[in-house]
This record gives structure tokens, C-alpha cells and sequence, in this order.
């Protein structure tokens, strides 16, 4: 589900490979197939495989490429690592619609480097040379964001989402306690308050106030949250984004003006006698996301939006 319902020119992928639309999520999951292709391929060598994972020593030795090859390193292959990948690829298609595909992109790509980095900088600290590869600390990150930004939001037997974070994280820590793997578990705790910060910085974890914002590099000419800069014409809604997913509504009728301009008063449009409450802050805040992105709502305004959101999806 989009924030931002109206036209941008991040929605579609970034490219396409006949019929399929390879937006950020679909491209990590080609990598990683690509990379488990070839170790497959090489044998038990794993002349390629080896050097794509994450290992402190060869980082601090020059190795700088591990910082971003990691999640598609293969040093194994289990059923995990398959439930892995479909995690990833669920929850963090769910998100770039959310937040666009440049915006995801953004996100992905700090995250990988933030845990690469904070998974180096700890095992350094402690002394730890454990080996870092796969999607798992990637998509672990990816639902944790997701069940923060819908909270309420049910999951199988009604859980709330936000049950089954905690409960992730409960066996996260657990399971690390258990095996003293203390650079995963610092890692865990570090990486996801600096994720917090990109994401608050993509238009995610809009309720949480207490996350601070920081500032992104933005395409030349793009507004905030992602999109392009809105013509002084007001953009004409489609079926696509918040509209389209919550049903097309028929565009208010505008009473006829008189012909003279002195005489001619402001438009007034006739609001069909369907349209609730929600319906009419719903198009305020679009608009306000047209002209200025994301960025131009308030703290209050992004916790109505959220609102909204949550009341349509019970609905």
C-alpha cells in the first residue's frame, strides 16, 4: 500500500526482463539466485563463493567489496535459506510499493552496508572472526520494518504483527545468548537503530516520533518522499495508489459559475453523499503530498494518514 497515490516516476521497476518487472526486491532475489547458481557450479573450491562473504579480518585487510557482497554469498545451501528469500522477497515487496523503488533502493542498499559495517567494526571490537552470508540478517531486518510500520496489522490466527516481531526478536536474542555469538547479537541491536534512521528517512515509521529524520541524497529535480516535481496543475488521480486500492470514487461536480468574472464566486463542489470523513482528509493529505512529498506533512497529519490506512485495511 502507497502513501503517496498520485503520480510518480519511481512506481515502476527499474527494468524489465521480458514479462517480468524487476523492481529492488525481485533483483536481490536474482542476484542471490545467480550467486547460488554459481556455487553450485564451482565445486567444493568456491573460488567465487569465499569471496563474497563477510569476514572482519579481510575487511580491515582491504577487502572492502565483502561491506556489500554478503547477502548473496553461499557457503551452504538449506531449506532456510529458500524461507529466507521468499520472507524478503513478501515483506519487502510490500514495502517498496510503499515507499517507491528509488526510496527501497535507498534502503536496501544502506542496510546491507550498515550491518556489513557494524558486523565488522563489533567483531573487531570483540575480537570475533565469524563469517557473515545470506539473506537472513537482510530479511530479519525487512520484517521487523515492516511489523513496526503496521503494528495492528493481523497475521495468521489474528496475531498482531507487532506479537510476531517480538516473538522474532525473542528467539534472535535467545538463540544468540545461547551460542554466545555476541557480534551477531551487538550486530542485531545496532543495525536496526541505524536502519530505523533510513527508513524514518524513506517515509516509513511516520508514528514514531521519537525516530529521528535524516537526510537523504534526492535526484536532481525530485521532490521529497521520492517523486518528481509536481506541475502547477493539479495531478489527475487514477485508478492506481490509495484511490484505485480503496475503490474509485466519482470526481466531485463543480456548480456552474455565472459568466460574468466580477459577479463569478469561488467553485463549490458537490460532495456525493457517500463520501465519509476519512474520504475527504484522505484527498487533503494527497494533495499535500503532490505539491511538497511526504516531507510537507506534519508529525500530526502523518499519524491521520497512518489512521486512515490502518481503518481501510480492517474495512
Amino acid at each position: 500500500m502507497r502513501y503517496a497515490g498520485t503520480e510518480r516516476d519511481d512506481d515502476g521497476p527499474w527494468f524489465r526482463l521480458g514479462q517480468l518487472e524487476v523492481n529492488t526486491a525481485v533483483l536481490v532475489l536474482l542476484v542471490w539466485v545467480g550467486t547460488l547458481l554459481i556455487w553450485v557450479a564451482e565445486g567444493p573450491g568456491r573460488a567465487v563463493s569465499r569471496e563474497l562473504v563477510l569476514l572482519t579480518d579481510d575487511v580491515t585487510g582491504g577487502q572492502v567489496w565483502r561491506l556489500v557482497t554478503w547477502p548473496w554469498a553461499h557457503l551452504s545451501f538449506q531449506l532456510w535459506d529458500i524461507i529466507n528469500a521468499a520472507i524478503f522477497f513478501l515483506f519487502a515487496t510490500d514495502l517498496e510499493r510503499q515507499t517507491g523503488r528509488r526510496a527501497f533502493g535507498w534502503l536496501i542498499g544502506l542496510s546491507i552496508v550498515i550491518i556489513g559495517v557494524a558486523w565488522v567494526v563489533l567483531g573487531s571490537i570483540l575480537g570475533d572472526s565469524t563469517v557473515l552470508y545470506d539473506l537472513d540478517l537482510l530479511a530479519l531486518t525487512v520484517v521487523l520494518l515492516y511489523c513496526a510500520e503496521h503494528p495492528t496489522r493481523p497475521f495468521f490466527f489474528n496475531i498482531p504483527a507487532w506479537v510476531i516481531a517480538a516473538v522474532i526478536v525473542a528467539l534472535e536474542v535467545v538463540n544468540d545468548l545461547g551460542e554466545r555469538d555476541w557480534t551477531r547479537l551487538l550486530t542485531v541491536i545496532v543495525a536496526s537503530a541505524l536502519i530505523a534512521l533510513v527508513a524514518k528517512s524513506v517515509g516509513l515509521l511516520s508514528a514514531y516520533d521519537r525516530v529521528p529524520e535524516v537526510s537523504l541524497p534526492k535526484r536532481k529535480g525530485a521532490a521529497a518522499g521520492g517523486g518528481r516535481t509536481p506541475k502547477p496543475s493539479k495531478p489527475k488521480r487514477s485508478g492506481g495508489g490509495l484511490a484505485g486500492r480503496f475503490g474509485r470514487r466519482e470526481e466531485a461536480e463543480i456548480v456552474e459559475m455565472p459568466s460574468s468574472p466580477a459577479s463569478r464566486p469561488r467553485p463549490t463542489p458537490v460532495v456525493p453523499d457517500d463520501v465519509s470523513a476519512d474520504d475527504l482528509a484522505l484527498d487533503a493529505l494527497l494533495d499535500k503530498i503532490s505539491a511538497g512529498g511526504m516531507d510537507a506533512l506534519t508529525d500530526d497529519e502523518r499519524r491521520q494518514l497512518e489512521e486512515i490506512r490502518e481503518r481501510r485495511h480492517h474495512d
